[in-house]
């Protein structure tokens, strides 16, 4: 682990706290998707549920299959880095833009930090399919950012049909 990534216990139990509070628990990976701005709409699509499923997971009126949460925290992984990379690109960005972001960045570290420890307490078998589901999930979400490159679109945006 590199000095950036150990939190302190303290820090995790920040998260924890932020997720559980007094009401229904929430696990952290959903905090740290809502911080970086993962819509509840996009995130039923990654996990192939509805998006009354992800509402229900978020506010703790039903429980994220153990399945689910592995495969989640392993697309905030890769979404934290895709962001970070993205930060570190944005030199002419603003710096409240940059701050912000990496605010953002720091809480979605910290609640992967805080999953990561529950995913610990999960079966190998459950990690094997979780790490099947985001291979397929990463193969995919890998060819439509190289087809958007190719169509010379940003990523996310719509491509516009060229006069031909």
């Amino acid at each position: 682990m590199t000095e950036n990534t150990k939190h302190s216990d303290a820090e995790l139990a920040q998260v924890v706290g932020l997720v559980e509070s007094d009401g229904p628990v929430s696990p952290p990976t959903l905090l740290g998707l809502q911080h970086l701005d993962v819509s509840g709409r996009a995130l039923a699509e990654i996990a192939k549920v509805s998006p009354p499923t992800i509402s229900k997971w978020r506010h703790g009126r039903a429980e994220m299959p153990n399945e689910t949460s592995v495969f989640l925290s392993f697309v905030l992984a890769s979404l934290i880095d895709e962001r970070e990379d993205e930060l570190f690109v944005a030199a002419k960005a603003s710096d409240d833009w940059k701050n912000t972001q990496g605010r953002r960045l720091a809480t979605a570290r910290l609640c992967l930090a805080a999953q990561e420890h529950i995913n610990a307490t999960v079966s190998a078998d459950v990690i094997r399919l979780a790490t099947h589901r985001f291979r397929h999930w990463w193969n995919d979400h890998c060819q439509s950012r190289v087809a958007d490159a190719m169509a010379d679109v940003p990523y996310g945006a719509k491509p516009v049909k060229r006069a031909g």
